[in-house]
């Protein structure tokens, strides 16, 4: 049996784009089809623009996982949501995803955040339900090549109202967090 290697978790850089597209695609190509099928999965996979990926590096709490230097992993916290949480596949089943989502959430608290929420594949959905978040609702979501059946999770961080609506991307497509 193989030990998991620890992964150092540390704010992303729009220097990581590369690398974390290169993940983000695996992590689709590889992980996701074991649950979606291929025309959804190529749509999805196609999906990402480092553009897109540049703004929201800047804009939001995006993390890095990396192992001996290598960025093995991508999580990104925006307001309230969490969001692109993806491990390359042969991370996967080593803590990465919950080392950076325990980083997001450390986060969220420290800035007074009482939810989180995310869209979360059908792959990432078992992670999110380890992590403490409880399914509100699941179905399709509208994403650049046709609908994607997701679902809808929400975490109370401490008591306060209930949950909000999830946001849409300025181009009207739902954020989904992957693995």
């Amino acid at each position: 049996m193989t030990r998991p290697v620890p992964a150092d978790v540390r704010r992303a850089t729009t220097d990581d784009v590369p690398a974390i597209l290169l993940v983000r695609e695996r992590a689709i190509r590889v992980s996701a089809a074991e649950v979606y099928d291929a025309a959804t999965v190529d749509a999805w996979a196609s999906g990402g623009s480092s553009e897109r990926l540049r703004h929201l590096v800047a804009q939001a709490l995006g993390v890095v996982a990396t192992v001996d230097g290598e960025v093995v992993g991508w999580a990104c916290l925006e307001g309230e949501e969490v969001q692109q949480l993806y491990v390359h596949p042969e991370h996967g089943g080593r803590g990465v995803a919950r080392a950076m989502y325990e980083a997001l959430e450390r986060a969220a608290v420290d800035s007074g955040t009482v939810r989180l929420r995310t869209t979360a594949s059908l792959r990432s959905a078992p992670a999110f339900d380890r992590f403490g978040f409880t399914e509100r609702s699941r179905g399709p979501e509208p994403f650049p090549g046709g609908p994607v059946e997701v679902v809808r999770m929400g975490k109370e961080l401490r008591d306060g109202p209930g949950p909000t609506a999830p946001r849409t991307s300025p181009g009207g497509h739902r954020k989904m967090s992957g693995m």
